[in-house]
């Protein structure tokens, strides 16, 4: 259909790649026929330049230091922003429009009309933000600009076509699944935002028997606003954006849903105050090996402490002799390499989720389990790292952005993100490390997730209440509510209740 850059199951993918290990357990591309008249030219700056248009869309441009024309249309969200019912939702909605909108000429496809034009046509989905983008030779500026309007402003969604968009999904899900890692996955993120059910990163079979084409049309009349979006825009020097095109997208007003459409609905996380233990029942006839994780609330994109939590990760997974392969091994470091997962949440203020992982042989993850729970106890505890450390780390995460930055279409993605998430560099010290981790990783924040028969008791006489959940991410029995903080008393830096004592 597409190409799909860095969406929630590719990185959903390459998470259980990683993690698969640890137990037993095209983008379209041509030439244009036609190239569209020459746009009228001006110089260009030499940094972005943003501004807001009267229908609430950022428009980003900068120059292109390749000389290509690069442009996405991007909005902020993520699995938090979908129905806990319908998960993945949103991500349909984006390949949807790439089934038809009503600008089409002459029943073209969009990824057809990017094809003609000299282009490639990609849909984003990423936690953070979702959307498309189009890269292409200069001289297709404007039929590329306007398919990004119209993608963004009119899909279509034939009966016929929708059919072929479950179809696909299926295909996919069949192949990459949940399967009992996934699953474990979506549960630690699920119960360490506190909603007390699983969230998983994408459409799931469940989601695919259920849906419908007004489900995803619905959704999309939601979650596709000007308001929080931007149009980011990279160009050769001199490039204008094409008046017509500008006028359009700053007429641009959100389709009216309804009025009988029923909004779904979106419980917001919280932190809980309590750790909580929770199994991913398996038929594993064996029964020797585990998958174990731990994961906690962290602070999401745009949040002033999240330069903090990119520290100490890159800190923590330090290779050769750094905190997670001086408690694992060095086998084992790798697959415990803390992952960020940004979860979206209202298109514009962020939360994301810190996991970490470990397995193999039910004691050996167990104990490595036990190991990275408290290797995260630590840095709340006191502070950590010297400052020398903290330097150093915020010099290699600032270097990744540089690197991410650069590439043409994730760097793009980047760009956009920072403009919706209004991102403001910092470079933290050890001490606001040690205050964001006191705020988010203390054990009483900590989620801990065995999918197999690893026991995390830690004597014979202690009883640990154990939330059972299937191998579909479905609690075994009703629960009672866990007690949370809500995320916006944390971050107001607020008294909160004493915490339980850890497990």
């Amino acid at each position: 259909m597409s190409g799909v850059v860095a969406t929630s199951q590719l990185r959903f993918a390459l998470l259980l790649t990683a993690l698969s290990t640890l137990g037993a357990c095209a983008s379209a591309q041509g030439h244009g026929t036609s190239p569209p008249a020459r746009q009228t030219l001006e110089a260009a700056p030499l940094a972005p330049q943003t501004r807001a248009l009267p229908s609430g869309l950022k428009v980003v441009t900068l120059p292109a230091p390749d000389g290509v024309f690069t442009a996405g249309l991007l909005i902020g969200g993520g699995p938090l922003d979908d129905p806990a019912d319908l998960p993945g939702l949103t991500e349909l909605a984006v390949q949807a429009a790439m089934l038809g909108t009503s600008g089409d000429p002459d029943g073209q496809r969009p990824v057809q009309r990017a094809l003609a034009a000299g282009g490639a046509l990609h849909t984003v989905v990423d936690g953070r933000v979702f959307g498309w983008l189009v890269r292409a030779p200069s001289a297709a500026t404007r039929p590329l600009l306007q398919l990004l309007h119209d993608l963004g402003t009119a899909p279509t969604l034939p009966a016929s076509r929708f059919e072929i968009l479950l179809a696909m999904a299926r295909e996919q899900v069949a192949t990459e699944g949940l399967g009992g890692t996934g699953t474990g996955i979506a549960v630690a993120i699920g119960t360490a935002l506190g909603l007390g059910r699983a969230v998983p990163l994408g459409p799931t079979r469940e989601t695919l028997e259920r849906v419908n084409r007004e489900d995803v049309l619905r959704q999309f009349k939601r979650a596709v606003r000007p308001d929080r979006a931007v149009l980011i825009v990279q160009a050769p020097p001199g490039f204008k954006l094409p008046a017509d095109i500008l006028e359009a997208f700053a007429a641009w007003a959100p389709a009216a849903l309804p009025s009988d459409a029923a909004q779904p609905e979106i419980r917001q996380p919280c932190l809980p105050l309590g750790q909580t233990l929770h199994r991913i029942a398996t038929d594993d006839a064996a029964k020797t090996r585990s998958i174990a994780l731990v994961a906690a609330a962290a602070p999401g994109v745009g949040d002033p402490e999240r330069d903090a939590l990119e520290s100490l990760t890159v800190w923590l997974a330090e290779r050769p002799g750094g905190p997670i392969e001086r408690v694992v091994g060095p086998d084992e470091a790798l697959r415990a390499h803390p992952w960020v997962l940004d979860l979206g949440w209202g298109g514009g203020r962020g939360v994301a989720v810190l996991l970490s992982a470990a397995g193999g042989d039910n004691d050996q993850a167990a104990k490595n389990l036990r190991a990275l729970s408290q290797l995260l106890a630590d840095q709340a505890a006191t502070t950590v790292l010297s400052p020398e450390q903290a330097a150093d780390a915020h010099r290699a995460v600032a270097g990744q952005s540089r690197l991410a930055l650069a590439a043409p279409l994730t760097g793009l993605i980047a760009l956009g993100t920072r403009a919706l998430y209004s991102v403001r560099d910092t470079a933290p010290d050890a001490e606001s490390i040690h205050a964001m981790a006191a705020r988010w990783l203390a054990p009483h924040r900590q989620s801990l997730v065995v999918v197999g028969f690893a026991d995390l008791s830690t004597d014979a006489d202690e009883r640990v209440h154990e939330s059972v959940w299937d191998d579909a991410g479905r609690l075994a029995r009703d629960e009672a509510p866990i007690r949370c903080v809500p995320l916006d008393v944390l971050r107001r830096q607020m008294p909160v209740d004493s915490a339980a004592p850890p497990r």
